[in-house]
Parts: structure tokens; sequence; C-alpha cells
């Protein structure tokens, strides 16, 4: 980056480089620190908002107000990162920014940037990467280890962790990573890293006390939470998505500032029926797509966690499932909730357990059959995964009034058709499901799918996949707001042509002119 800027072979970009740092120059301090937090990512790597926010939170750069949750604030802050031009968004486009790259030429700058210009944000970041340590002097306050980086214990037992705050870890893990000497680590972030087991956990969980942020998302090494994580008594976010843990153990229970839990199974080695965008999970039977088992057991005594307002994927159907969701009905504080194992046998149970989760805003859920949600007035986003799915179901749907993400991943439809209409009201219509804006569906099956004149008025983004059996959907010009249709046809070639013509056919009458994927 200096050759760019002082080399006269380079001055036609001299130009780019004035904006892009008056740019930024011009940002609000609480943005600047979120842009030099980018830095600790690798160049083009997929950055998932929640990772971001959450760790945001951890490091103090969300403080909340008396009208604004601390989540709301670092929410806001990503809506702003996510919409800089130097930030390249999800090929996927959502109504809402789920993920986003950092462009490798921005994030060049960024590290490049002198001390002096650093010196009035608190923050430093060090990088380890391929034979050498890129570090001049003492770590920083951020660490970033690459997989490149040739894992010289040596090296790393020299390093100077006396103000590190955040460890962030690439490629292969070692157990020389962890030290005694970092006291202030508020971030230990393991996403995906190889080689990280139960043992290490053990030590992370003695060692490292000040954690706020604990990442173990994709680790298919660990496989139990030891009792020593009771010790982690500052512990806000706890990621252990994709990994082998089936059970939340009762030491869990003494991380009363835990906010956050999400869990689940290491992901199926069934091969989806679809890549679309990686949102469909359907399998080829009604009890491997399910999911019966992709969820954890809660021991006794989470209703007493009252700052939790995230947890997910739990199991309903594994031994003491009574308990379980008697300790649910307790949690009346969660905003995010993931559930599998719905059955026959438990559905009227959760169904009243539920009631009494007045504020969730997201919610998941894997099963049989729809239990009853209704009352669920402020709930925003709804997946749904079930074995069987039918209209009157999504008539029951319709009274989710501020519902805006919609995803329906179904084994089989009843009738093989989904029909979505306005309601007479009198002399005038109303449209059940006017708030959505995003719309998933995904059946192995035989599916119809219907819009009818005035329905889904704020619809725009519109996510099929079809790829098994014979698909039809018509109506495609009334949702007037539609923008984006990402369709996963059948695998025949001929019939993916005549469904992606009809699709077109019918967008073309739209005024949108929305763009087919």
């Amino acid at each position: 980056m200096h050759e760019l800027e002082t080399n006269d072979e380079f001055g036609s970009l001299r130009g780019l480089l004035a904006r892009m740092h008056s740019y930024f120059l011009a940002c609000p301090r609480s943005l600047k620190l979120c842009i030099l937090y980018a830095s600790i990512f690798p160049e083009n790597s997929v950055i998932r908002r929640r990772r971001l926010v959450r760790r945001w939170i951890a490091e103090g750069y969300s403080k909340g107000t008396d009208n604004n949750t601390m989540t709301d604030y670092a929410e806001e802050l990503f809506e702003m990162f996510a919409s800089l031009s130097m930030i390249t968004r999800s090929t996927e486009e959502r109504a809402t920014v789920s993920v986003c790259q950092v462009n490798g030429f921005f994030r060049e700058y960024i590290i490049s940037r002198p001390m002096e210009e650093k010196i009035f944000f608190p923050l430093e970041v060090s990088v380890l990467e391929g034979k050498s340590c890129q570090i001049t002097e003492r770590v920083g306050q951020h660490l970033a280890i690459g997989k490149s980086w040739e894992r010289d214990k040596t090296v790393f037992d020299s390093l100077d962790f006396s103000r590190l705050r955040s460890l962030t870890v690439y490629g292969k893990w070692e157990s020389f990573f962890i030290s005694d000497r970092m006291r202030v680590l508020r971030v230990l972030d393991l996403e995906n890293a190889p080689d990280v087991t139960n043992q290490s956990l053990k030590e992370i969980s003695k060692l490292l006390l000040r954690l706020k942020f604990l990442s173990l998302r994709g680790c298919s090494g660990i496989s139990l939470l030891p009792d020593s994580l009771g010790g982690l008594r500052q512990l806000q976010t706890l990621d252990i998505r994709h990994t082998n843990v089936d059970i939340l153990p009762p030491s869990i229970m003494k991380l009363e500032k835990l906010q956050y839990i999400r869990a689940g199974p290491v992901k199926s080695s069934i091969k989806s029926s679809s890549n679309l965008c990686s949102f469909v999970s359907c399998c080829v039977g009604p009890q491997t797509f399910v999911g019966t088992d992709a969820g954890v057991k809660v021991a006794t005594g989470i209703r007493k966690m009252k700052a939790l307002h995230t947890l997910g994927v739990i199991n309903l159907c594994s031994k003491g499932w009574e308990g379980t969701i008697r300790e649910l009905s307790k949690l009346t504080q969660l905003r995010k909730l993931g559930v599998s194992g719905i059955k026959k046998k438990n559905t009227r149970q959760f169904s009243t357990a539920i009631r009494g989760c007045t504020h969730l805003q997201s919610l998941s859920l894997r099963g049989e059959q729809l239990p009853g949600i209704m009352c669920l007035s402020n709930l925003k986003k709804l997946s749904l995964q079930m074995a069987l799915l039918t209209q009157s179901d999504i008539a029951r749907l319709e009274n989710l009034k501020r519902l805006q993400t919609l995803r329906l991943r179904v084994h089989e439809v009843q009738d093989g058709k989904i029909h979505f209409f306005v309601k007479p009201i009198g002399i005038s219509l109303e449209d059940p499901f006017g708030e959505i804006k995003v719309l998933e569906i995904a059946c192995p099956s035989r599916l119809e799918v219907v819009f009818n004149d005035g329905v889904m008025g704020k619809l725009e983004l519109l996510k099929v996949d079809c790829s098994q059996e014979p698909f039809m959907m018509s109506g495609l010009e009334h949702p007037f707001s539609l923008k984006q249709v990402l369709l996963k046809g059948p695998s025949d070639n001929t019939q993916k042509k005549d469904l992606e013509d009809a699709v077109r056919r019918q967008l073309s009458k739209h005024k949108n002119k929305p763009v087919l994927i």
C-alpha cells in the first residue's frame, strides 16, 4: 500500500486512495472502530452478521441506551458497516444483510494506516502469517493467527500478551495458543479451527476467566462441555453449533451473564437436494428431514438464566423432554429460540409453554407438525422444517401480523398445493402476510404455489427449491414489491428450462421486472 501511495507509476490510483481516506475520516468514531476491526478477518473472507455483532458487544463497542439494547445498537452498527462502499455484500441478496466481505484492497488500506492515524482509536490488530511474524513490537489488543503461519511455538511464546483482548485462529489449532499470560482476553474465536479437542476446552475454561465471547463453531472434536466452563462468569456468548456436543451440562447454569447460546450437531453428511444459497436441507425421507436429533438436551435449571435472550437448538425428543418444556416456559425474556423434535406427543405441551415467550422475535421449529404459535404477536422471523404442511397451517400463520421472514422447508404438502391469498373483511380486503419481505420454500415432493392478486405486498425476495419433483408456480406478477427470485429447478434440463420460461413469463408482467437467478 505504501508503494501505491508514493510510487509515481501508480499515480492514477492516488485519487481513489484520497477519496477512500476522506471517506474513512468522515465516518463517526463508533463506525471507525468497526472498520479497523475488520482487518482481523482474512482477505475476502465471508463474515457472518451474528459473529461480528456478538464480538462487538463483547469488545464494548455497543453501549446501548435506555431505549436501545446493546444488541440493537450493534445491529445498527452492522447495517452502517455493511452499507459502506468498501464492503462487499453477500452474492445472495436479502432484505437484510446476513453476511458480508471486506474488500481486499480496502483491508490492505486499513492495515497500512500509520500509527499516528490510529492513536485516537484503542484498536491495534496484529497478524501472524507465513514464516515470519509481522509484529514489530508487542502484540496489540487483537491477534489473528492465519492459516499460512507455520505454528512456531518459540515465536509465539516470545510475544507479549499483556494487552491482548481478542484471539482469532484460522486453520490448525495448537495447544500452545492458550497462555496464562492472556489475562485480559475477552474474545476467543476458533470457528472452524481443526484439532480443537475437549482437553483444549478444559484448558481454555481454566485459564481464560475473563472471556465474554467463546466460539467453537465447526469444531467437530468438541463433544463435551467441561464442568470448568462454569468458571467463565463473564461469558456472554457461547457458540457450539456444528460440534458434537449433545447436552448443556448443569455447570452452564452458573453463567449468570450468558445471553446467547447457539448449539446443534455437526452438519449432516446427507447431501442436500440443493445448494441454493445453503438455505435448504431437504433429505430423502420424512424422519431424516425432521431432524429429530438436531439439537441439544438442556439440564435442569436453565430457567434461572435471566440474561439469556438467544437459545437453540433445543432437542425435545431426548429423555426428560417434559422437564425441558417446563424450563422453556420460564424463559420469558427470550428473543430468539430454536427447537427440534416437535412430535404429536409433545405438541400440546410445547404450545402451552411457548405462550409465555411473548418477546420472541425469531423462532425455528423442526418436527412432524406445526404447534400452536399464533400467540407470538412480536414474531418477525419464522423457520419451519416440517414433515407435513397443510393449507390450514398456512391459514394459522396468517395471525402472525409482524412476520417479515418465512422459511418453509417441508417434506410433503397436503394436496400438493400452497395458496397465498387475501381475505375478505366486510367490504374490504386484508393481506394476512402484508409484512413478509423474504419467503423461502423448499419441498422434495410435488408442489404448486399460488399467489393471488394483492398478496404479500412487501415481498422482495422469493427463494424456491423444487429440484426433485414436478413444480408449478403462478401469480408471481402479484407481489408488487418483488425484486428477485432465486430458483433451483429440476435436474432434467428440459423440465428446468420449461419451469424457468414459465417463471420469466410471469415476471415479465411485473412492474419491477424482478431478476431470476
